[in-house]
């Protein structure tokens, strides 16, 4: 598989003069230090300590691998907005089809600033990007954990693995869960414990949406940093349910499948192509 280097990336980007020319120049030129670093680190390939991993499983890793490299270059451009997404490799299906994710995880960032503006957190060398970035481990490891556990699917499956049949609903209604919850009900579900980092910036963040010192601070902050967030949120899943090329790759007994509006359909290993996309089925 095709991985985006951690060492000379190169952007095009559009230079204020006539017809907007383009050049192509190395990314640290126009993204800041703390940015590029940000986004290496989110993109560095995950340690598995999880013996007996099969090729459907690795596959998957490399996927999610990929996916993160993906992300890390869309935040680059969405803050660096001179970046042209009319060039390669922005306006390749597996960038376009991982834009509206990344636009998620950038107004996640912008929460963080807004945050930690009023409510620091007390620990030593802390900003809002190194806090994203460690949220965005956390989210990267559910990826990880979500391949063996099965909650990879788009729309949920049913795995058998030997004698044993699991069933999961699917990531996306754990999204929606998720959505229904913050937005309508104002709370964080129990079940986002277990990534402590999301848990308590969303506990942090509806605090300061509903239940700051003033109604007119609660709505300053709602509108500049919850409700873009929400709304970015619910666009990421309604982007996901509207494209039916976005299929979902899970494994099931070894064998790899890909799923795609609610139907199964089997994959074959070696078609894995040059951008990390699996493309051809069995």
């Amino acid at each position: 598989m095709t991985k985006l280097p951690h060492t000379q990336l190169t952007c095009e980007v559009k230079m204020a003069r006539a017809n907007y020319d383009l050049i192509k120049v190395p990314v640290e030129t126009v993204v800041p230090g703390s940015l590029l670093e940000a986004i290496f680190e989110i993109g560095k390939p995950m340690e598995i300590t999880v013996p007996d991993v099969n090729t459907a499983q690795s596959l998957q890793i490399y996927e999610v691998d990929f996916a993160w490299q993906v992300v890390g270059r869309w935040v680059a451009q969405l803050r660096v907005p001179i970046i042209d997404i009319g060039s390669k490799p922005y306006n390749t299906p597996p960038f376009r089809a991982r834009k509206s994710y990344a636009r998620w995880v950038d107004f996640q960032l912008n929460l963080c600033i807004g945050v930690l503006d009023e409510i620091p957190i007390q620990l030593p060398n802390i900003n809002p990007l190194h806090y994203w970035v460690a949220q965005m481990q956390e989210r990267k490891k559910a990826d990880v954990n979500a391949v063996f556990d099965g909650r990879s699917s788009k729309f949920g499956v049913k795995l058998t693995r030997g004698n044993e049949v699991i069933k999961q609903p699917g990531y996306i209604n754990h999204c929606r869960y998720l959505l229904s919850c913050l937005r309508d009900k104002r709370k964080v579900p129990e079940d986002l414990k277990s990534m402590p980092l999301h848990y308590n910036l969303f506990e942090a963040a509806l605090k300061l949406s509903w239940h700051s010192t003033s109604s007119q601070k609660c709505k300053n902050f709602r509108d500049m940093y919850w409700t873009p967030f929400l709304a970015a949120f619910s666009a990421y899943i309604q982007d996901v349910e509207d494209r039916k090329e976005l299929g979902v790759v899970y494994e099931e007994d070894g064998l790899l499948y890909e799923y795609r509006q609610g139907k199964p359909q089997k994959m074959a290993i070696e078609s894995l192509n040059s951008v990390g996309i699996i493309t051809h089925r069995s």
